[in-house]
């Protein structure tokens, strides 16, 4: 399969974590991506999964080790974000949790950081970037053909509304 740009959507922000350092800046802690069928239905949808080893790379880039930021976005394709990840939470290969440093200029921050650090976050986080290689399979808990993302580079978290 050649290169693609993808959007995937992921868990709600129920999990999500807030927290602010003695310096006075923000922080989030959300559940970015997992292993999970893709949670989006339509008339045109097709099951799609991240793999472990997709996972694994995100977290290194998340981690600071692959030379490209991922950005927390409010819309997906903008190319300056109201936060940036600063590290991979997770130690399992499942799913990814990423830590992120607001800007604390930008509206959007201070009022996410609001909504987590309160629990009342009702939103979603969408995961967007390009795959190098997919494949389809078979999947028996799908009942049908499921896309696999194996690789490829990140290049932003969006929050949904």
């Amino acid at each position: 399969m050649s290169e693609f740009r993808f959007r995937l959507p992921c868990a709600d922000f129920s999990k999500a974590t807030a927290e602010q350092d003695t310096e006075g800046r923000m922080f989030v802690t959300i559940r970015a991506s997992d292993t999970l069928p893709d949670r989006s239905k339509g008339t045109d949808w097709m099951a799609e999964r991240v793999t472990k080893n997709f996972i694994r790379k995100m977290q290194d880039q998340a981690n600071g080790k692959m030379g490209k930021d991922i950005l927390l976005n409010s819309v997906h394709g903008e190319s300056i974000g109201f936060g940036k990840a600063v590290q991979s939470i997770s130690s399992r290969d499942d799913e990814l949790v990423v830590k992120f440093e607001l800007d604390g200029e930008f509206p959007e921050s201070k009022k996410l950081f609001k909504e987590v650090q309160d629990g009342q976050c009702r939103k979603q986080a969408s995961i967007g970037g390009v795959t190098t290689r997919a494949y389809r399979q078979f999947d028996k808990d799908v009942g049908g053909i499921v896309k696999y993302l194996d690789d490829g580079l990140l290049d932003e978290i969006t929050v949904c509304h």
